[in-house]
């Protein structure tokens, strides 16, 4: 399933690191927002940086893992597995 490519968030720090992550987003059928696969301790350093786009962002455990999940007008928005 195709689906709409976004240009590079500024918390990349290189085309190639995008482009990698690019490749490897929706190898699970599912493809995600960046912002899923950040970790707090990259937002941390991000936000000091002025290179993340989307502060509000929080991180919850889903399914044993730790995932960023979006805020949206009714609450926050996290993709059901």
């Amino acid at each position: 399933m195709a689906h709409k490519r976004i240009s590079r968030p500024a918390c990349f720090d290189s085309a190639k690191q995008w482009e990698a992550w690019c490749q490897y987003n929706g190898y699970s059928g599912q493809p995600v927002s960046p912002c899923h696969d950040c970790t707090p301790d990259y937002q941390h350093r991000t936000l000091n940086a002025r290179r993340c786009e989307q502060p509000a962002v929080v991180f919850v455990r889903f399914h044993g893992e730790t995932v960023g999940v979006m805020p949206t007008e009714v609450g926050y928005y996290q993709r059901e597995k």
